[in-house]
């Protein structure tokens, strides 16, 4: 049986929802016959109550530093060491790791001492992202380091074709890339009862750890446009960097009336807002990242739990005539988005009272993660035999 470890940097953390995702993907790599153990890296730990369920290793510093500016520079090189060092006693297959925060000199070095057993996860165009973030300084150690990275790691798994040509350009075409759209694990999420819909109240949902690139201003600019005979509200479920941004907007707007959040919400909580609203609103704004390809995990959530949504980028997993009556592609540009189209779609998708389980059965078909590392195997497999001979 192969062997191997997924590593990420990162807190096991019940309100990091990555790493939700990346149990699933080893439970899934695991029933496909796969020997993996998760390794997450973080230089802090947590407070027990605060560690994510599920079968992981956590490594993180003891005593780090905490000596303001001078620990950025001292802790990382140190928690490196010490997964090269856990790592050089248990020998693998493979060392598969979602791609890190940022490269620097330390992970450059990793990545040559592991380089025939490193296959890298990108979910994003990194340097387009760093400057849509304004992050300066890792933009800066990514275009010392980045290409250097990349040339030297055995391969990339790339969430969409897209991402797999920017990273292949990125590192001088030496990378082996390798297209693995996102999946979820479908039982892990409950399949809602859709509420009666009227043709007048609508209610919809909008789920992320806010960015910029989720475009939530552009549906709060369509609402305030919206001049028809719908009564609308939205759901705002989540936190993150854009998210005082986007409550002074609300604010600024007067549309505290019509504009609800909530914060993070776990559990059965979500389930009962997944059961009041009607539709939801994907990502919105993935061009600002220089991107026109998505394939988000709180859209395969929407699909596991039958709620019909729209978005404004191309995702390969919904191409499937089965899938299209459920999502409406709306503009991908800085536009707000059209509420009047979005109503309509509302009308028509709420009229086939069976939605929630044909989007749910679409999903185990062809969203579900056994599925895709199914895929992930099979690459693997390939590598593995190249190794061989």
């Amino acid at each position: 049986m192969m062997k191997m470890y997924y590593v990420a940097f990162g807190q096991p953390s019940k309100s990091y929802g990555i790493a939700q995702k990346i149990l699933n993907q080893a439970k899934a790599m695991r029933a496909n016959q796969i020997d993996i153990q998760v390794l997450f890296v973080s230089i802090f730990s947590l407070s027990n109550e605060d560690y994510l369920e599920g079968d992981y290793h956590h490594l993180y510093l003891e005593n780090p530093d905490r000596t303001p500016l001078v620990s950025k520079l001292t802790n990382r090189p140190r928690l490196v060491k010490k997964l090269t060092n856990y790592l050089n006693d248990y020998p693998v297959d493979f060392i598969y790791m979602r791609y890190p925060a940022y490269i620097d000199r330390v992970m450059l070095r990793f990545a040559r001492r592991f380089a025939h057993k490193l296959i890298i996860e990108n979910n994003t165009k990194e340097l387009p992202e760093k400057v849509m973030n304004r992050e300066k300084i890792t933009l800066a150690l990514e275009h010392i380091y980045g290409k250097a990275f990349l040339s030297n790691v055995r391969a990339s798994i790339s969430v969409t074709d897209e991402i797999a040509r920017y990273e292949k350009s990125r590192s001088g075409n030496s990378l082996n890339a390798y297209v693995i759209p996102n999946g979820i694990q479908v039982d892990s999420v409950a399949e809602r009862s859709a509420p009666a819909f009227d043709g007048y109240q609508l209610d919809i949902l909008f789920v992320a750890k806010l960015y910029r690139h989720h475009g939530l201003d552009r549906l709060i600019y369509g609402l305030k446009n919206y001049s028809g005979n719908m009564n609308i509200n939205l759901h705002v479920v989540g936190a993150g960097l854009a998210m005082p941004e986007i409550k002074k907007l609300v604010q600024n707007l007067k549309m505290q009336h019509q504009v609800k959040f909530y914060g993070r919400l776990h559990g059965q909580e979500m389930d009962k807002l997944y059961e009041q609203c009607h539709i939801a609103a994907g990502t919105l704004g993935i061009h600002r990242k220089k991107m026109k390809e998505g394939v988000t995990l709180k859209v395969r959530e929407y699909v596991a739990r039958g709620i019909p949504f729209f978005l404004s980028d191309y995702d390969p997993d919904l191409q499937k005539d089965e899938i299209r009556p459920y999502y409406l592609p709306v503009a991908g540009d800085e536009s707000p988005v059209n509420i009047s189209e979005v109503g309509n779609f509302a009308n028509k998708v709420l009229t086939d009272e069976e939605h929630p389980q044909k989007m749910r059965t679409y999903a185990w078909h062809n969203l579900d993660m056994f599925v895709k590392m199914k895929s992930l195997k099979n690459v693997l497999e390939n590598l593995k035999k190249e190794d061989n001979g």
